[in-house]
């Protein structure tokens, strides 16, 4: 159902309706029968589409002492160049599930681009082994290795969740620095390329502090709103204006080596125990034109609150709606619930909700749609172009279609290249036809609206188990109600 196993551990996963695919249900399974009968978890990743890392283990800030120091031991013994300590606001991780559940929990990233890495396989053996060994559940003893043995292990920390950044704009990623270098205050590390506007120049990602590099961007394409992941603190450097550190056995605070810059957050640094002699973590960011922190520049999509999630009757079967507090994010007419819910997993929304479960604007908004859509597919004529829609992870390009496409009234059609000279972009109505298909609020912007240049009815993007004539048929079925008849 390509929901990601290591999101899916949210609030009601294989249990509610809207969360009841294959993998949700994996989660559930995971949660209920097995975690209770294991003290350890470790998270074994290699090989992300998304985001290049250099080798490290992970994990999030921990409230309790003694599962901070257990996880942070844990984490040191896999031998890896990295330690790294990140944000805990993304939903549904397998990984803060299992913390929250009060066991010794680990991540890793040992590989990128699909692949599998040597050094990375022989790391994650040696972080399993010792942590089986050190747990009791294997006799023998275990000898560190590589950066743990040598004690060379750097630790970073991205916590605080200012320090990501939407991208502004979707485009193409350039890497201009590669993994591990070191870079200096004002290097640009990367471009974001935007393909649609090609005399535009790239807009350039900038260095604002003098640290190395560990997590840059891997996938080229990057979607709008994607965050540019911040930087934290690696091995003890601070901010100029940062509080002093407290005394900790293990640790020595190193004197500031950086450029005087904007102001750091204030409040007490976190210290990580066990990671090693001149290690601290803390959790900064700087403010800058473009990106707040710029040492990392992976992107991750933006978590905002809940998704609320209903269903409206329709003439083919349920309409599934879904909406955040700023407006609908989601309306399709045909597609099955797994499906439905599978699409608002990939966008990385926010959790989900059923409507039956949820309140405040987002539930509200939900229940209004709900009865505006009953109304329009009774041929009902309704004013669903006051309807907010929130559509802030589509692309500038999208929008500025979409938006063209929700002006066509009800009782009129435009072609493909009509809405391309509307905005300005004649000659573009294939690329129309592209933002058209991928509208994510069906009848609120009208999509069925758009037909081919012939007069014919062209394509529609709903799913359906009948194919493009089912679809198709929806598409004329929609325009009758409105009044309007396509001969073909």
């Amino acid at each position: 159902d390509r929901v990601n196993l290591s999101r899916a551990f949210i609030d009601g996963a294989g249990k509610q309706p809207t969360l009841a695919g294959i993998t949700h249900r994996m989660a559930a399974f995971v949660r209920d029968y097995i975690w209770p009968q294991v003290h350890v978890v470790i998270d074994l990743h290699s090989g992300g589409t998304m985001v290049r890392f250099d080798i490290c283990a992970s994990f999030h800030p921990i409230d309790d002492p003694e599962q901070a120091r257990l996880t942070a031991d844990a984490a040191r013994w896999f031998g890896v160049p990295m330690i790294m300590v990140y944000q805990n606001n993304t939903p549904g991780l397998l990984t803060s599930e299992a913390e929250r559940l009060g066991k010794i929990t680990v991540g890793t990233e040992l590989g990128w681009g699909e692949a599998v890495l040597r050094k990375g396989v022989t790391y994650g053996r040696q972080g399993v082994l010792a942590a089986a060994i050190n747990h009791g559940q294997l006799a023998g003893q275990i000898e560190p290795i590589a950066h743990h043995a040598d004690g060379t292990q750097r630790c970073a920390a991205i916590v605080d969740f200012e320090c990501y950044v939407p991208a502004p704009f979707a485009g193409h990623y350039e890497e201009v620095l590669p993994c591990g270098a070191r870079v200096e205050m004002g290097d640009i590390v990367g471009r974001l390329h935007d393909f649609a506007r090609i005399d535009e120049p790239a807009w350039p990602v900038h260095e604002e502090v003098h640290l190395e590099r560990f997590l840059p961007r891997w996938g080229a394409r990057v979607r709008r709103s994607e965050n540019h992941k911040g930087r934290g603190t690696v091995d003890g450097v601070r901010g100029p204006s940062a509080p002093p550190v407290p005394e900790a056995p293990g640790f020595v605070a190193r004197a500031a080596s950086e450029p005087q810059g904007p102001s750091l957050p204030t409040g007490p640094p976190r210290l990580l125990p066990g990671v090693g002699a001149d290690v601290e973590v803390r959790h900064d960011c700087r403010s800058v034109p473009h990106i707040r922190g710029a040492c990392n520049h992976s992107f991750m999509t933006r978590m905002e609150g809940c998704i609320t999630v209903g269903i409206a009757d329709g003439p083919w079967g349920p309409v599934r709606i879904a909406a955040s507090d700023r407006g609908v994010v989601a309306l399709e007419l045909t597609t099955t619930g797994e499906a439905f819910a599978a699409g608002l997993a990939r966008r990385r929304l926010g959790p989900l909700v059923a409507l039956e479960e949820s309140a405040g604007a987002a539930a509200d908004l939900v229940i209004r749609v709900r009865e505006l859509v009953a109304a329009a597919l009774a041929g009902e004529a309704v004013p669903l172009e006051t309807v907010p829609v929130d559509l802030a992870d589509r692309s500038a390009w999208d929008r500025l279609v979409l938006d063209a496409v929700r002006a066509i009234p009800r009782g009129e059609t435009a072609s493909y290249g009509e809405v391309a000279r509307r905005i300005g972009r004649a000659g573009a109505a294939r690329a129309v036809g592209g933002a058209v298909g991928r509208n994510p609020v069906g009848l609120l912007v009208p999509c069925h609206r758009v037909i081919a240049g012939d007069g014919s009815l062209g394509g529609f993007g709903v799913a359906t188990f009948g194919g493009r004539e089912a679809a198709l048929a929806v598409k004329r079925d929609l325009l009758v109600l409105e009044g309007v008849e396509i001969a073909r």
